[in-house]
Order: C-alpha cells, then sequence, then structure tokens
C-alpha cells in the first residue's frame, strides 16, 4: 500500500502501514520524503515540481488541484503557461506503485 499527501509527500508499505514501511516518513513534521516530480525550463533555467512540494513556488504563480479517491491520488499542476497531471496508485492485487 501506499499514502500520499496533497504535496506528493508519503510512503509505501507491505502488509501494515506502521510496522511494514519500505521508505521513511515522520508524522507532523516536514511532508518528506516524498514521490517529486521536477521540471526545468532550459531556455531560463525555471525549476519546478508537478506538486507545490518540494520547491513550493509562490502561490500567486503556482496553481494545483489534488483529487484523493480509494487507491489513487491525482495532482494537477499549472505554472509558467506548463500544465502537468500526476496520477499516483497501487495496482489492485499488485506488489507495486
Amino acid at each position: 500500500g501506499a499514502i500520499i499527501s496533497n504535496n506528493a509527500g508519503g510512503y509505501s508499505f507491505v502488509k501494515s502501514g506502521a510496522n511494514g514501511r519500505i521508505l521513511r516518513y515522520i508524522f507532523n513534521q516536514e511532508d518528506k520524503p516524498g514521490r517529486y516530480i521536477y521540471l526545468r525550463d532550459d531556455e531560463n533555467g525555471d525549476y519546478w515540481s508537478a506538486s507545490w512540494q518540494p520547491v513550493g513556488k509562490d502561490l500567486e504563480e503556482y496553481k494545483s488541484e489534488c483529487h484523493h479517491g480509494t487507491a489513487y491520488t491525482n495532482i494537477q499542476a499549472d505554472y509558467a503557461g506548463i500544465q502537468t497531471e500526476t496520477l499516483y496508485y497501487v495496482p489492485l492485487n499488485k506488489t507495486y506503485e
């Protein structure tokens, strides 16, 4: 299984979210580590992430939506005229994300 936040922080686990963690994660602190996707404009060197964190661009310029459902999270973002959509999920009866 997996747990993921609206900022793409979270962890993966086997059988037990409390005792079977594959990735490290600390509750009630920074929302890290996570499943981050970084993007960069090669022309001007600007960079951002497909989720608001970990880069944390100004929210006047960076817009995003996060939708959680049963067994999936979809994060959509728009920055510098570039739209991204990232789907995170664990396939039913599979042992991978």
